[in-house]
């Protein structure tokens, strides 16, 4: 594949999902409260999951670092965090040295 049609192809999934996520949800705290605790024993790994996409994905870390925070309470919210950025910045460094 050449470099340009790569490029476009990049410009365009991360503009659609820029686009998606900042047009069409409206994500609150309590929004994320809700979708974590969902998944009952499996939402702490969810949440995690999802903070380590969230910047891939154009998810604002305000209102997940928020939600956490309700979902699982002070202490417990921010060992979550920690891992989950951790992670984010785990999936940032491999996206960009090997993508």
């Amino acid at each position: 594949m050449s470099r340009p049609l790569k490029l476009t192809l990049f410009l365009l999934v991360f503009g659609s999902l820029f686009y998606i996520t900042h047009f069409h949800y409206e994500l609150r705290p309590s929004d994320i409260r809700d979708i974590v605790l969902s998944f009952g024993f499996w939402g702490p790994l969810f949440f995690i999951f999802l903070y380590a996409i969230g910047p891939v994905a154009f998810l604002p870390t305000s209102v997940l670092s928020l939600g956490a925070g309700l979902a699982f309470g002070v202490w417990p919210g921010v060992l979550y965090i920690i891992i989950g950025a951790t992670a984010a910045a785990t999936t940032g460094y491999v996206m960009g040295r090997f993508f």
